[in-house]
């Protein structure tokens, strides 16, 4: 609409202006032309305005876009400090984790080598009663066989 306006404006404004100058040469211009060069220039004029008030809709079409991507950004940036506290909370957390883990393994190891030791122990005590009973078995039959042969 705006290039129509100065297309029209601007084929108008140079044959009326051709037109009238060679009709003042003649020594006899028109009114009829100078109302044309009016109506020329008020195109002109008003094809200045709508380029003016394109120029100005595009720019604020322009600002609104550049603002609406500015907030993405900001958003993305808010986005992006979330997701990244929640990594480092993840990795803290698994760390944690790890660190209970190994010392769970750790107390378990522990406390299966206290219960084998406990084990082992107790077999020891066994096998030691056991050793003792049969020797005082043994002295009590070597003493007896003793006693059988003095007789």
């Amino acid at each position: 609409m705006t290039t129509m306006f100065f297309l029209i404006g601007a084929v108008c404004f140079v044959v009326f202006i051709f037109r009238y100058i060679r009709e003042s040469r003649e020594r006899k211009p028109m009114l009829i032309n100078m109302l044309f060069i009016m109506a020329a220039l008020l195109l002109l004029f008003i094809g200045t305005l709508q380029l003016q008030r394109t120029n100005t809709d595009e720019g604020n079409k322009k600002d609104a876009i550049i603002t609406e991507n500015i907030e993405k950004i900001e958003a993305l940036s808010d986005q992006k400090a979330e997701i990244e506290s929640k990594m480092e909370e993840t990795v803290r957390t698994l760390k944690e984790d790890m660190a209970k883990l190994e010392e769970s393994k750790t107390a378990d190891v522990e406390s299966a080598i206290k219960k084998a030791k406990e084990e082992m122990d107790k077999q020891y005590q066994a096998n030691v009663k056991v050793a003792v009973d049969e020797a005082v078995v043994f002295v009590n039959i070597n003493l007896s066989q003793r006693d059988h042969f003095k007789s």
